[in-house]
């Protein structure tokens, strides 16, 4: 019964993909199954990385892959990581190109 199920939010790697395109494809089918889960991208997006460390040519490149893996994986979501010391730096300089 889907009503059992309380929602999950499922961080999964786009990878998944090109690299285990059935093991993807199991969660989407148990999500269409239950209809309470949900999927976000991994920390932090496209990669595991800190996008507040790179260069800012590497972080426009790595938010367009970011936002192709949330048109493929129909998402609008990540979880993010940074160095304890770099939040402030990925708050002014990286997150707000996603808003563009």
């Amino acid at each position: 019964e889907p009503d059992a199920c309380f929602p999950l939010l499922w961080s999964l790697s786009p990878n998944l993909i090109q690299n285990a395109p059935q093991m993807m494809q199991w969660y989407y089918n148990v999500s269409y199954n239950t209809t309470h889960d949900y999927f976000v991208l991994p920390p932090s997006g496209h990669l595991y990385s800190y996008p507040g460390e790179m260069s800012a040519d590497d972080q426009q490149r790595y938010v367009t892959a970011t936002e192709r893996d949330c048109e493929l994986m129909s998402t609008s979501a990540s979880v993010h990581w940074e160095w304890f010391g770099t939040w402030s730096r990925a708050i002014s300089n990286f997150m707000p190109q996603y808003a563009v």
